[in-house]
């Protein structure tokens, strides 16, 4: 789609990708979170690490008396400290934080451009865009602003890496960048470890990673607010199964049952990304008599699947979501 190349420089990134170049990133991507500790102890190390700043700086805020206090500004920052470390090695919350305050409104700005109504009819009739230059104009400095503030990033950490010494990467761009040039030294020259396509995965990674989680979290705040008899029960849970003494863990997720089902009610009712993202038919295909030729770009409609009449039931306690299990 022309939106897709205008943003990411090219068919480049994971997300709007397909055929050989999404394999080949997407194996290697998952190679490189799974020696980083993706599910596993490491990484839960790092998250939890977060996760005690998180509740320090609430905490702090409480005890200064203050009135209002923005949950949702303390968990971006959290959530963008674990991308950023997975991506370059470092977080924001100690000493980075105006660092993360300017990347989040680059992408809050390159978000509303992108997402404006008119904007997504000119990606479906690109000639649109002569008659409104203005729509063009804010994606293009949208862009233009996150790969200038991801490549001055990736400038300064490629010179730091040492590319001779035989030590394993500490992050994302560490392992791009040594496996370019493990390719250029074996005399591969038409690789895809190019730049632009690293600068694509930091966005769709970015974007994937941070927004998500971050605004899921947020609704799940404010349902739990809205809801007081709700969260009096997944407290009750917490001090019967984890107690007050320690960090809730992955270990702990199979036996907080009532937990998961408000998550998992909170992630249907937020229905964050209503339409999911485009895909690319590869093939024709027939479904229930309805051929679709190959090149189609389909959208996934998930909102009538999580509003599907069965599943409208209210988020209060006596009704049943969650095959029996009543919240």
């Amino acid at each position: 789609m022309f939106v897709t190349d205008l943003t990411r420089k090219g068919r480049n990134g994971l997300i709007f990708t397909d055929g050989p170049i999404w394999r080949e990133h997407r194996r290697f991507a998952l190679h490189v979170l799974r020696d980083f500790g993706m599910g596993k102890n490491l990484m839960q190390e790092r998250v939890l690490d977060e996760v005690s700043i998180l509740i320090d700086e609430i905490k702090m805020q409480i005890f200064e008396g203050k009135k209002e206090i923005s949950v949702q500004d303390s968990i971006d920052l959290a959530i963008g400290s674990i991308i950023n470390a997975l991506l370059f090695g470092y977080g924001f919350s100690k000493n980075k934080k105006e660092e993360f305050y300017e990347l989040k409104t680059h992408l809050k700005n390159f978000m509303r451009a992108v997402g404006y109504p008119l904007f997504r009819l000119c990606d479906r009739n690109p000639i649109m865009f002569k008659a409104l230059p203005f729509i063009y104009g804010n994606v293009i400095q949208a862009t233009d602003k996150l790969e200038n503030f991801f490549m001055k990033e990736l400038e300064a950490h490629e010179k730091e890496i040492n590319f001779d010494a035989d030590i394993e990467p500490t992050d994302y761009a560490e392992a791009f960048l040594k496996k370019r040039k493990e390719l250029e030294a074996e005399g591969f020259k038409d690789h895809t470890f190019t730049n632009k396509q690293l600068y694509a995965v930091c966005l769709d990674l970015w974007i994937a990673g941070q927004e998500t989680t971050s605004n899921t979290l947020a609704w799940l705040v404010m349902y739990l607010m809205l809801n007081p008899e709700i969260q009096k029960k997944v407290h009750a849970e917490l001090d019967q199964v984890i107690g007050s003494d320690r960090f809730i863990t992955l270990e702990d997720k199979i036996h907080l049952n009532y937990l998961n089902a408000v998550i998992a009610e909170t992630q249907r009712f937020c229905n964050l990304v209503p339409m999911n993202l485009n895909q690319r038919l590869v093939k024709d295909v027939e479904i229930k008599g309805y051929r679709i030729p190959a090149n189609t770009t389909i959208l996934h409609l998930i909102s009538t699947v999580l509003f599907k009449a069965v599943y409208r039931k209210k988020f209060r306690r006596g009704h049943s979501n969650f095959g029996g299990a009543y919240l």
